[in-house]
């Protein structure tokens, strides 16, 4: 029963995590104080969620919580960084009653692997197998059996776009919270598909995503597991886990729910030919010529630069897309009146020689290709629109910005890797998205907010650390084995055998 009659016996939760998308594929490095990092009552402010623990009785003994874009992963060194500061935190609290997670599923440690994995073999090291761990991930995780069977609760995301990390995170809270009410602790069992697609194809408001989430949320609602999640994987890591799968927490897993997880399996599998993406995914040049052309006729068409997309954890500073427009309109007089915006390349030392100059004076810049040797420079003469400072947000420290123009084409040049996912972001920079015909943004789809203003989005197979197309990936492993790579086989029922009895 529950621990808090008396002052002394109060069950103590501690709570933190790690939040980071690794593509494997980023020539930046990244270090831990790269991370913003939240501790003590910063880190209940960050992460919400944790106030159901406190309105339920129990203590809550913050250690860290750290997040980034995606990124770069880490190499074992830098992410030693993150444990130590995750256990000094809480090194005087002895034993917690339970641990809350909010954490990623695509993080990737050089030569060691899941960063995941690594860190609560650490935390079972130090607080024992007999401590539940609750934890709540991104839908685009990378969740296999081994991870699974050293964790009690996994939830992800059941939005992309994700619109509903915060529910998430109270649906684990309040997972945790029942268990410790019952004194009943849950398993997890999970199971690997081979399969995985960009996360543009898996949109869940679309078919065959929202198919595949309502079969797994029926499962929950006729209460034969307390959670099933599905799992897209991250394509844009080399690692053996990128699989898309289905993680099962359950109290009991009886023959009924056995029948019922296999049938779901059964259906992502037979419906694997059937993702794709939701807008018009091109080639580079049919792509600029059909977006310009719409663009002739309504303003706010957006492109994706998609193989630059700074929340797939690209380099963010490949100008290949600038330079293409460039090109393109000198070739099209008949496009130069169009009004365009470039967002978002990254190229600190472009900005800091922006910073010197007065808006109106003209410049000559090297934009791009300082961050990853494979990303491409453009050159010229630019005007200087204006230089500021980028607010500070959750995933962002402040950081300084430049607005340049070359005739109708304005590049937005940032210091930093930031992705611009919603209209505020630019509103806050008091650049008017209604004045643009086209807008080429560093993004696969587009998140909600920017979804409901375009007027028509196209998306460009470009070139950079995340290609939409999975052939194009160059996986340093032999990696063969998974659709649509390969059209590999696979036997549910061999696989399946008594996966469920295991444990």
């Amino acid at each position: 029963g529950s621990h808090s009659d008396s002052p002394d016996s109060i069950m103590k939760v501690l709570v933190g995590g790690i939040h980071q998308e690794a593509n494997t594929f980023s020539g930046v490095r990244m270090v831990y104080n790269d991370f913003r990092r939240y501790h003590g009552a910063e880190l209940l402010d960050c992460l919400t969620q944790c106030r159901l623990f406190k309105e339920a009785g129990y203590e809550v003994i913050p250690a860290v919580f750290a997040t980034t874009i995606p990124s770069a992963p880490l190499d074992r060194t830098e992410f030693d960084k993150f444990t130590e500061d995750f256990f000094s935190s809480c090194n005087d609290k002895g034993v917690p009653d339970a641990i809350y997670l909010c954490m990623h599923g695509a993080m990737y440690i050089k030569g060691v692997g899941s960063g995941e994995l690594y860190f609560i073999k650490k935390l079972r090291e130090k607080y024992g197998e007999k401590v539940p761990v609750f934890a709540s991930f991104d839908f685009h995780g990378n969740m296999f059996p081994e991870l699974a069977e050293k964790l009690n609760y996994v939830t992800a995301y059941k939005t992309a776009p994700h619109v509903d990390e915060t529910e998430t995170g109270e649906r684990a809270v309040r997972a945790l919270i029942s268990s410790l009410k019952s004194g009943k602790i849950p398993e997890v069992k999970c199971i690997s598909i081979p399969m995985t697609f960009p996360g543009e194809m898996v949109i869940t408001g679309e078919f065959p995503s929202c198919e595949i989430q309502s079969c797994t949320e029926a499962i929950v609602r006729d209460k034969l597991a307390m959670e099933v999640s599905w799992f897209c994987g991250f394509i844009w890591s080399d690692s053996m886990e990128n699989h898309m799968s289905l993680a099962v927490t359950s109290w009991e897993f009886s023959e009924e729910l056995d029948k019922r997880v296999k049938a779901a399996v059964n259906k992502i599998w037979s419906l694997r030919r059937e993702f794709h993406f939701n807008i018009p995914a091109l080639e580079v040049d049919e792509g600029l010529h059909t977006a310009l052309e719409r663009a002739g006729n309504m303003k706010k068409v957006f492109l994706s630069d998609s193989g630059d997309n700074v929340t797939a954890g690209t380099s963010g500073d490949n100008a290949f897309m600038a330079e293409a427009i460039l090109k393109y309109i000198k070739k099209h007089p008949s496009c130069a009146d169009r009004k365009i915006l470039i967002t978002g390349i990254a190229d600190r030392e472009a900005v800091n020689c922006c910073t010197k100059r007065e808006p109106g004076e003209e410049l000559i810049l090297s934009i791009g290709g300082k961050l990853d040797s494979s990303s491409t420079a453009v050159e010229g003469c630019f005007t200087l629109i204006r230089t500021g400072v980028i607010p500070e947000s959750r995933s962002n420290k402040s950081m300084p910005f430049a607005l340049v123009r070359k005739g109708n084409t304005d590049i937005l040049l940032n210091a930093e890797r930031y992705a611009y996912t919603d209209p505020r972001q630019f509103e806050a920079l008091d650049i008017d998205l209604e004045e643009y015909d086209l807008i080429c943004i560093k993004l696969g789809y587009l998140y909600a907010e920017l979804e409901e203003i375009a007027n028509a989005a196209y998306m460009v197979f470009s070139p950079g650390n995340a290609p939409q197309k999975p052939r194009m990936i160059p996986y340093a492993k032999e990696r063969k084995d998974f659709y649509p790579l390969a059209d590999v086989e696979f036997d549910m029922d061999g696989e399946w055998e008594g996966w469920w009895k295991r444990g």
